[in-house]
């Protein structure tokens, strides 16, 4: 059962899960681990794969990338122009329903630039909300990230 912050009312159809269905988040925080790890090792076109066909991503300064493939371009350029080198995020709060789920949290990312350019050390914050495919797939429809401190150039 997810945690639970201030959700006075709740329909039925977006209720928390019940406890027969914490198999729901189960495999929720499996896609969540096999994503990050594809992120990590700079797998951009496997990283789109876990976004829905009519996904948004919110990418700061930049309009929202709508669409998988578009979601999935935006990616490749990234690992085109940087190197992963550590992705830690932490997702603070998860919340599963039964067909979708959101989770809030916040990431530190390394990454050097491949054109021979500064590692920086990215702070930011991420909002991901995630649906059930009528398949059990979960995928994302939302993603939005943003930054809470300046980005740090390092030596």
């Amino acid at each position: 059962m997810g945690n639970h912050i201030g959700h006075e009312e709740q329909s039925q159809e977006s209720g928390p899960l019940s406890s027969e269905s914490s198999s729901h988040k189960e495999s929720l925080l499996s896609t969540i681990a096999e994503m990050d790890l594809a992120f990590a090792q700079d797998r951009g076109s496997d990283v789109s794969d876990f976004f829905a066909e009519e996904a948004r991503l919110m990418w700061p300064n930049n309009e929202d990338i709508v669409g998988r493939e578009a979601i999935r371009e935006a990616f490749v350029g990234f690992v085109s122009e940087y190197t992963t080198d550590s992705w830690d995020p932490k997702r603070e709060f998860i919340e599963v329903y039964e067909r979708h789920a959101y989770t809030l949290g916040s990431f530190i990312e390394t990454r050097t630039t491949r054109d021979g350019g500064p590692t920086e050390k990215v702070y930011g914050r991420l909002l991901e909300i995630w649906q059930l495919s009528s398949d059990g797939k979960w995928e994302i429809i939302r993603l939005m990230t943003g930054r809470y401190a300046d980005t740090e150039l390092l030596e």
